[in-house]
């Protein structure tokens, strides 16, 4: 393996969490083998402070393509340039962290470069004659490895927190370079979408995908307005409150707090899924959570089968429960503080 490249997400001058990952994991590699790291950066006038962020991440060169066109971001242009870009530096691996953008854009790359693709990966074990990747398949009873062989770049989104965000010496031959077309304009392919509305995401207290506690809720939480047993829990626990597809559809919750394959994909220490079936598409969007609670009133929810802990009855008689249990341990540890 001797050319790594790694795509990179921001929003205004922040590096996204799972970019932060996808870079340090492609450096640890570069090094193993002594490879080149190169970040892919997309956009319009971009900060200089992603530019020297990923130059504290250690990787040698950053390949930064700035155009009007790429100030939001649109399927076929992304997957326009950067399939020139690849073309041109014939990396052995692209890495991406997942996120809704690169869960649109990765299967695209994949086709046009006629490419391997493997999503979610949780581990990367590259050789010398190729590169093994494994995925979950449904944990925590199963698990996929496959082998890239085929030559082409092995293209690899790498799950949410399965690696550490590591800040490695800066290199003193690090170099920042901009793309050479060769006069290749956007393709005509461009023209197939329009882009009619940007919706801007409305912070919360805690980002999702950082979150260490989830609380979520689906249909079974019966209005929206019994979310707020959700949040006051979420408040005790220190964590923030997430939904399934489900409840977004009934607009009981905004979208960007949608949990699943077409929304976030999390992993936090503590997933608590309140009135959740657990569709497919939901289980793949947070069955890495290390520990998961599951309250529903259905024994054969398919919820209860990854679920650490499962609480059979009815949300609106078990929240209220929990809450108040939740209060009177953290006021007690408070007291117990305060007195030593």
């Amino acid at each position: 393996m001797a050319e790594i490249c790694v795509f990179v997400e921001y929003v205004g001058e922040k590096i996204l969490r799972v970019s932060q990952e996808a870079v340090s994991e492609a450096v640890r590699h570069a090094g193993k083998f002594d490879a080149r790291c190169n970040a892919l950066v997309l956009g319009h006038r971009v900060p200089s402070k992603v530019l020297e962020d990923l130059r504290r991440f250690g990787v040698d060169r950053v390949l930064v393509c700035e155009e009007e066109s790429l100030s939001e971001y649109s399927t076929e242009r992304y997957t326009d340039r950067l399939e020139q870009i690849l073309q041109d530096q014939a990396p052995d691996l692209l890495l991406m962290g997942s996120s809704a953008l690169t869960r649109d854009l990765a299967p695209r790359l994949s086709a046009r470069l006629c490419s391997g693709l493997v999503t979610e990966a949780t581990f990367l074990n590259p050789q010398r004659g190729g590169l093994q990747v494994t995925r979950a398949a449904y944990r925590p009873h199963a698990s996929m490895i496959f082998s890239f062989q085929a030559k082409g770049p092995a293209i690899v989104t790498l799950a949410p927190k399965i690696a550490e965000v590591e800040r490695a010496p800066s290199k003193d031959r690090f170099t920042l370079e901009t793309p050479e077309f060769r006069g290749k304009t956007l393709s005509l392919r461009v023209d197939r979408v329009n882009i009619e509305q940007a919706v801007r995401e409305i912070p919360s207290q805690v980002d999702l995908e950082d979150a260490e506690v989830i609380v979520a809720g689906g249909k079974g939480m019966q209005a929206g307005e019994n979310f707020r047993l959700l949040e006051d829990l979420a408040e005790v626990l220190g964590g923030t409150v997430g939904a399934s597809r489900m409840a977004v559809d009934l607009k009981w919750r905004p979208r960007e707090s949608m949990v699943g394959v077409t929304g976030k994909v999390v992993s936090p220490g503590l997933y608590v899924a309140c009135g959740i079936s657990g569709a497919i598409h939901h289980l793949m969007g947070m069955q890495s959570s290390e520990t998961i609670v599951a309250i529903n009133t259905d024994p054969n929810a398919p919820i209860f089968r990854i679920a650490t802990l499962g609480i059979l009855g009815d949300v609106q008689d078990v929240l209220p429960v929990m809450i108040d249990a939740f209060r009177k341990a953290a006021a007690e540890a408070d007291r117990q503080e305060r007195s030593a």
